[in-house]
């Protein structure tokens, strides 16, 4: 009998596991990889063989689909072996492609073994764990195909490699000293320091714990380290005023000495995904609280991540602190660095490079926990490529939006969102995205997408491009509002296929995207499927008063706000306020719950310049955790068709004196739930005048805020509704790609009049 089986099986053990299994039963025949799955040949007792395989399986491996076929084993093979990967023809379900995972107990251990080949050696790692996507250029999972295929392994290594006990039995990225990469250490001028074996990260460790800034390389990028205690030089060195850090940590210890943490937060916080995660800062005495405030100015929450490679594990070793400040080394607008020679123009004080190549750069993740729901701010490092269900069968290429930017690659029902790319406006932020997408749709073999998905927007640059794509490629182009793929992404997330072809309501809330009517949307009530949206309800369009410098500079939207209930910005003189009455006249209009927000932000003197994507409404968050909503205020609607008055509750809440934390904290509180209120309001009389499904989602850049999030899901539940969140898929932009897939693969099917 054969088996063809597909999903993640590549790089995680799974032929060795299906060896180990295969020779127990007293097996014959042959496993190898086919390109995008795993075919296995045995002579006898396939169910209890599948059984076993389902129970056994690596960690790290998932099964999405096993095909029985005819086929009976070779004469030649009298026992199970393991073959030659071969290419194969890449069809049926996508490739599975194996995720970066953080070291596993076992090598951990070898590291601090002074008697082990590998103490002290930084790219330890076994078939369960080490960097997988960030070093892969094509499938099979082969070492020909990773960036390790220019290492040869040495006569230790290779029979650790071939002993079907050992694990690390065809891994395929293992090497020691002998014959593994290298650090080099080199000073600021690029001279080499030293490069023997472990030395030169005992010197860089010690550098860092003097209060030098060192660049390290990782597995998908270079990466900035600083000790903590630091954080203020290194803010003024790297002209990063107020956008917060990421602070790597020696143990979970170290972390809750500075941090309240949930079960949840734990629980993520050691995934072998080792993403940073947001958690609350605890309260601590001088100086400590002002370096934590240094992390994350006027935040209360702050970014942790525990140590994931053998370089980090061994920098703790030698370091006398429990903390390192790790971010990623970029020029501002652009992408992560991944070039040794390209990073020296940076100017930090030393260097630690490694030899073996980055093939794809990929950040850390980023995420924050809601009870049992992961909110990922960025999907990247140790949770990409996953394969997303998203129905249809046609390949489709999603660009996405352009802050936060994803892109998604579609085929045989699955979508696989790309590592984050950033925002699209740097030239080698979309040189990035090209090339993580080109390496996306070559592990799918697709070279000439059938579906192409961009934005409505017309000026952005992903349009653009998918234009071109879809013109070289005779591809059916679609193109997608903004707020419509976010539900979308909502519905593929959080709802079962089961029920795809139904509608549903929605709050979609972010800062920008772009709407049917040429405005910039944000506060939008949807009511949405996979092929269709329609607008319920909404927020009061607002002028942006010089576009850009508007979101730049959001008293300006605070203005625009109360100067239409006649009310004066006290921060705004007589003069200032002719200039920007004039302005407003002709200014592009915007929807926006986030500018909303900003504009309370603003008003308050909580944030009155932006120098971060969501810098207002972020620094907000810690008023709104603080506050009851003591408050009462009218909704009034406006406009045609009518939207609810955004300008009359900032007027309402101006009104009421506020003067300390506790007092501006219950006002803003009580504007913003009064606004979720009315905005859910409208839903809530929708669904219950259409007897529609009760189920509600909240999607968009917004609903990253806890506090916001408590209010929808207090509201909808004791309204009767069933609120529904975001888990898999990113909440923000970043999911827009999906969403976009998803709509176009049914687009095109409707069109086509297919099933």
């Amino acid at each position: 009998m054969k088996l063809h089986i597909y999903g993640t099986v590549q790089g995680v053990g799974f032929r060795p596991t299906v060896y180990r299994i295969a020779t127990s039963m007293g097996l014959k025949g042959y496993v190898h990889n086919r390109g995008n799955y795993v075919e296995i040949v045995i002579d006898r007792n396939v169910q209890g063989f599948i059984d076993r395989l389902m129970s056994e399986m690596p960690l790290l491996a998932t099964i999405e689909k096993i095909e029985q076929l005819p086929g009976a084993v070779p004469d030649e093979f009298t026992e199970f072996r393991i073959v030659r990967s071969t290419e194969g023809e890449m069809s049926g379900v996508s490739a599975g492609i194996p995720m970066d995972t953080a070291l596993c107990e076992d090598c951990v251990a070898e590291l601090f073994d002074e008697g082990n080949r590998r103490h002290l050696f930084p790219f330890t790692n076994c078939t369960s764990c080490g960097a997988r996507f960030t070093v892969t250029s094509d499938l099979p999972y082969d070492r020909k195909n990773t960036a390790m295929g220019t290492f040869k392994m040495c006569p230790d290594c290779f029979a650790e490699y071939e002993d079907p006990m050992d694990r690390r039995f065809h891994a395929q990225t293992t090497s020691c000293p002998t014959c593994g990469p290298n650090y080099t250490l080199f000073d600021n001028k690029g001279v080499k320091l030293d490069d023997r074996g472990w030395k030169p990260l005992k010197e860089f460790a010690n550098l860092v714990d003097s209060g030098n800034i060192g660049v390290m390389k990782s597995w998908g990028g270079m990466h900035i380290a600083s000790l903590f205690e630091k954080v203020w030089d290194l803010r003024e060195w790297y002209r990063r005023r107020e956008k917060p850090f990421a602070l790597m940590a020696r143990d979970l210890y170290s972390i809750e000495a500075i941090a309240d943490l949930s079960d949840d937060e734990r629980s993520m916080l050691i995934h072998p995904g080792r993403p940073i995660v947001l958690v609350k800062k605890k309260r601590l005495k001088p100086p400590w609280d002002e370096m934590m405030d240094g992390i994350s100015p006027g935040l209360d929450t702050i970014g942790v991540f525990l140590p994931y490679t053998g370089l980090h594990y061994i920098l703790f070793y030698f370091m006398e602190s429990d903390f390192m400040i790790v971010t990623s080394a970029n020029r501002r607008g652009e992408p992560m660095i991944t070039s040794n020679d390209e990073v020296f123009g940076l100017n930090a004080d030393y260097y630690l490079l490694h030899d073996r190549e980055i093939v794809n750069r990929t950040d850390d993740t980023l995420l924050r926990t809601y009870h049992d729901n992961v909110f990922f701010l960025r999907k990247s490092r140790g949770f990409v490529p996953e394969a997303v269900k998203i129905g249809g069968k046609r390949s489709v290429f999603a660009l996405g939006a352009e802050e936060n930017l994803t892109m998604c690659v579609g085929k045989d029902g699955m979508g696989y969102l790309t590592q984050y790319i950033g925002n699209a406006e740097g030239f080698g932020v979309m040189d990035f995205g090209k090339n993580a997408s080109k390496i996306m749709r070559r592990f799918q073999r697709i070279k000439e997408p059938e579906i192409i998905a961009v934005d409505m927007h017309p000026k952005y640059r992903t349009r653009r491009i998918g234009e071109k794509l879809a013109e070289k490629y005779g591809s059916a182009l679609v193109e997608v509002q903004h707020h419509h793929a976010h539900a979308a992404s909502l519905i593929i997330d959080s709802i079962s296929p089961a029920s795809w072809d139904g509608t549903f309501s929605f709050l979609t809330l972010d800062g920008t995207g772009y709407g049917p009517d040429g405005t910039a949307w944000g506060g939008e009530v949807l009511h949405a499927s996979l092929r269709t949206s329609k607008w319920l309800s909404g927020l009061e369009q607002i002028p942006l008063i010089g576009g850009e410098k508007a979101i730049l500079f959001p008293e300006r939207i605070a203005f625009a706000m109360l100067d239409k209930e006649s009310l004066e910005l006290p921060m705004i003189g007589d003069d200032q306020a002719n200039l920007l009455r004039n302005a407003a006249k002709g200014a592009p209009l915007s929807s926006g719950f986030g500018r909303f927000l900003d504009a309370i932000s603003a008003y308050y003197t909580i944030c009155v310049e932006r120098t971060y994507n969501g810098e207002p409404a972020m620094k907000l968050e810690p008023y709104l955790a603080k506050g009851e909503p003591i408050y009462s205020f009218e909704i009034k609607k406006v406009g045609t068709p009518a939207r609810i008055s955004t300008s009359h509750i900032l007027a309402q809440g101006a009104q009421i004196k506020a003067n300390t934390f506790s007092e501006k904290a219950d006002v803003i509180y009580s504007m913003v739930y009064a606004t979720m209120e009315a905005l859910l309001e409208d839903a809530y009389t929708t669904i219950l005048d259409g007897n529609l499904d009760k189920r509600i989602g909240l999607s968009g850049g917004v609903s990253y805020n806890i506090p916001i999030v408590d209010m929808f899901t207090g509201i909808t539940k004791s309204w009767g509704l069933r609120p529904i969140l975001h888990n898999q898929v990113p909440n923000g932009d970043g999911g827009i790609s999906l969403g976009q897939a998803a709509i176009a693969l049914r687009a095109v099917r409707d069109y086509e009049g297919g099933a």
